[in-house]
């Protein structure tokens, strides 16, 4: 039997609980150049290569300078596909190092290490031991320390946690960003009821949004993603805008939702999503007007 049914099996003898230290801020800063920063917003990617690449040539079209990665990068492809993800983000976009945000998703924390398990010493022995739940906690726990090591290398880690968020700061604007969100959210914003259900193991959109954790005065707004449906909203609570860029790859979750990713200019404090079949601003938020345009376009963006 694979190690994966195994652990899925071993789930009926007994549960546990996973916890995190969760709110820690990391602050992330860069020094601003003559030229205007032009952020790209996208995750989501589900190890949908072409998507993915189709999304970053057209984050290149738009000038951007700066990325943020909302997570959610792999499928079942592992290390060598989270790898070949964020390589070719620098590689197409010319976007450095220093200038790129990389959160974690819960796919890389939790499946990233499952194709090579079965030869991890700890993992088997606990298996062996009938020690399900021990068994999947360690191989979470050297998933997530994997993945992070991988994100440091290609940019700066935003949280050392997928189900918590980090904060980064572009041209003097303070963005608080996470895979899950960290308090309740429009339905709209949320996929399939089918889809919105506790997992063994796990943090799901349940769990973080009880939290009801909001951001901080000094936040300008949110960023968060996981749930594959692009849009943005004002909450009612902190009184700030918050976005989802939306979905690279949306089959597991909501096959009939557009795939999109989203640009931010701090200089406008503007915010556009981009459909990625079209090559078109199909949104435009207006963050220092207050008013949120989902109706109309851009000015000077392609009709659509």
């Amino acid at each position: 039997m694979r190690l994966k049914s195994k652990i899925i099996l071993g789930f009926f003898i007994g549960l546990f609980s996973v916890s995190f230290a969760f709110g820690a801020e990391n602050a992330l800063n860069y020094c601003p150049s003559n030229k205007e920063t032009v952020v790209g917003v996208f995750g989501d990617t589900h190890g949908n290569i072409g998507g993915a690449k189709r999304a970053l040539e057209q984050m290149k079209e738009r000038g951007v300078t700066h990325i943020i990665g909302t997570g959610d990068f792999i499928h079942e492809g592992g290390v060598k596909e989270l790898e070949s993800m964020l390589d070719m983000i620098t590689k197409i976009t010319g976007v450095t190092k220093d200038n790129l945000y990389l959160m974690p998703g819960n796919w890389e924390h939790n499946e990233l290490l499952f194709d090579v398990a079965e030869n991890d010493a700890e993992v088997n022995a606990a298996i062996d031991a009938g020690d399900f739940d021990s068994a999947l906690k360690i191989l979470h726990h050297k998933s997530a320390k994997a993945a992070n090591k991988i994100f440091e290398k290609y940019g700066h880690l935003i949280s050392a946690y997928y189900d918590e968020y980090g904060i980064v700061e572009i041209d003097g604007k303070i963005i608080r960003v996470s895979h899950l969100p960290q308090h309740p959210i429009p339905e709209n914003l949320l996929p399939p009821k089918e889809h919105i259900k506790k997992i063994h193991g796990q943090f799901t959109v349940l769990d973080t949004m009880e939290r009801n954790t909001y951001p901080a005065t000094s936040v300008d707004f949110e960023i968060f993603a996981h749930t594959h449906i692009a849009g943005s909203y004002k909450d009612s609570e902190s009184k700030k805008y918050v976005i989802n860029p939306g979905v690279i790859d949306p089959i597991r979750k909501s096959p009939s939702e557009i795939c999109a990713f989203a640009i931010y200019y701090p200089k406008q404090d503007r915010i556009e999503h981009i459909s990625i079949e079209s090559d078109r601003t199909i949104t435009c938020i207006d963050l220092q007007e207050g008013v949120n345009n989902q109706s109309r376009l851009c000015p000077n963006s392609p009709t659509f």
